[in-house]
């Protein structure tokens, strides 16, 4: 039964690859199930024993990216203590993930928009699991910073970890950096604002206990 298991798990991760490809170059829209199945060497009945719909074929593959950003995001989280290292390890991969994945990355969210006519629950499905992926576990270190005071509680958060992806996608998307960012720099920028914000008269009197 092993060698069994073997071959099917082979064939979804070959499918989920081909799609990616087919969806990243041509578009949602554009990709059918019979193109994706020709282009893997399999046939329709034995795509659909592993996705049920194109809309599922979809979700899994963008899925695929968020559960790997989510593995590393946690192994960053492990490695540092300090709660301002913790934050810089693991915006540094979140940056560099996304840098690796840009053009398919870029394809994939552009065709979400595309997606909207997907059922309910697959929509509800992705959107859960992307959060789970992208923003608990930055949600996690800035929880465990407002329960020792680290930092002040102005919103919950899950909002200060969105707004903290938000302004590292700010610096990351100036047009000098697109191609080869500096992703330390970026990323000590982002941590910076997000931190001690813009006010000198604020900064002045910031304590270090975030070091």
């Amino acid at each position: 039964m092993a060698p069994k298991s073997g071959k099917r798990r082979i064939g979804r991760e070959r499918i989920l690859q081909v799609a990616e490809e087919m969806f990243a170059s041509q578009g949602y829209r554009a990709v059918s199930i019979r193109e994706i199945a020709r282009a893997c060497g399999v046939t329709n009945a034995a795509l659909y024993y592993h996705f049920p719909s194109k809309a599922t074929l979809f979700r899994e593959v963008i899925l695929r990216h968020l559960q790997a950003l989510r593995q590393r995001l946690l192994h960053a989280q492990a490695t540092e203590h300090a709660f301002r290292a913790k934050l810089r390890a693991m915006l540094e991969v979140y940056a560099a993930t996304l840098h690796e994945h840009r053009t398919s990355m870029f394809a994939l969210r552009r065709d979400i928009s595309a997606w909207k006519d997907a059922p309910p629950e697959e929509r509800k499905t992705l959107f859960r699991q992307a959060w789970q992926a992208v923003i608990e576990p930055f949600a996690t270190v800035l929880q465990e910073a407002l329960q020792q005071g680290q930092i002040r509680p102005v919103a919950p958060s899950a909002t200060l970890a969105t707004m903290l992806l938000g302004l590292l996608a700010g610096v990351l998307h100036q047009p000098t950096l697109l191609n080869q960012p500096d992703i330390p720099q970026a990323v000590e920028q982002a941590l910076e604002v997000f931190l001690h914000g813009l006010d000198t008269a604020a900064y002045a009197t910031q304590g270090e206990d975030d070091a």
